[in-house]
């Protein structure tokens, strides 16, 4: 005959410790994100002494282990690729052309693009009474979007950038960018103070990897180097632009028009200081 079901519901057990709490924490590691009743399937199907446990049971292991409840974020695929994996291992392990091993951050200048919507930097949240809409005037549709492309480096002395109505950036815009970078002083040849920077950006096809953009720069004495696809964490301008979208939230209220959210850009961009920067490249690892 058929063996009998055992349909007893399993008895929760409150003290997670030893192989279980390995098995939490590995699961924990291999998926951030999942829910307390995958990680109680996860130890009844891979303990070699399964038991159940609860969501409170699971939440008190994790307090005393150290995990602790934070803000996700995804990673693309694609840089778990065999060929990324060793791309951003050479980028923090060889010297250049591959990597910035021995080269200072202070001799570093990354650059990026972002795309600004004036109406997106509204507050989301606000306070009224019971039954009250939160309500304010304020940039509403879908208004034409800017294009931000922002260069720092560790000082903060210059932070080159270049805003345009446009829908993204082209090669002629970023050539364009590029040209008025060396012909600063400090960047153009024979200039007071001059010397070679070691320029980082990602990987934007067609535009950052153009014959035209590492011309320039070569011929200005300063070396490219591209940035681990699809890393934004390895880039300390991912950092700069955080900021920006932080402080514009904060004074949206106050911009009426498109020559003002330009305007308040620029200002937020030009009082970020060197020494906030600079603990950016620190937190992103370059030394």
């Amino acid at each position: 005959g058929r063996l009998p079901v055992c349909t007893r519901r399993p008895v929760p057990f409150a003290n997670l410790r030893g192989e279980h709490q390995f098995l939490m924490i590995l699961h924990r590691m291999l998926y951030p994100t999942a829910h307390a009743s995958h990680m109680a399937a996860f130890i009844m199907n891979h303990s070699a002494f399964p038991k159940y446990y609860t969501p409170q049971d699971f939440t008190a292991a994790e307090q005393r282990v150290g995990l602790k409840r934070k803000r996700s974020s995804t990673t693309a695929n694609q840089a778990y690729t065999a060929e990324n994996i060793h791309r951003r291992w050479c980028f923090w392990n060889r010297p250049f052309p591959l990597g910035v091993v021995g080269t200072s951050r202070h001799d570093l200048f990354d650059i990026d693009e972002c795309g600004i919507w004036l109406e997106k930097n509204n507050r989301h949240h606000g306070k009224a009474y019971g039954g009250v809409r939160v309500r304010e005037p304020g940039p509403y549709g879908h208004g034409e979007k800017f294009t931000l492309i922002l260069g720092v480096d560790t000082s903060g002395a210059l932070k080159h950038l270049r805003i345009s109505k446009a829908t993204g950036t082209t090669i002629e815009i970023f050539v364009a960018y590029v040209k008025e970078l060396v012909s600063k002083p400090g960047w153009a040849p024979g200039s007071p103070g001059y010397r070679q920077r070691t320029v980082m950006w990602d990987n934007l096809p067609h535009v950052h990897d153009n014959a035209e953009v590492f011309n320039v720069m070569d011929a200005a004495g300063h070396r490219v180097l591209a940035r681990p696809k699809y890393r934004p964490q390895d880039g300390p301008i991912e950092y700069v632009f955080n900021q920006l979208q932080r402080e514009l939230s904060k004074i949206i209220h106050t911009i009426a028009n498109e020559h003002e959210f330009v305007q308040a850009i620029t200002t937020i961009i030009t009082n970020i200081t060197g020494a906030s920067i600079d603990a950016t490249f620190v937190h992103c690892g370059y030394a």
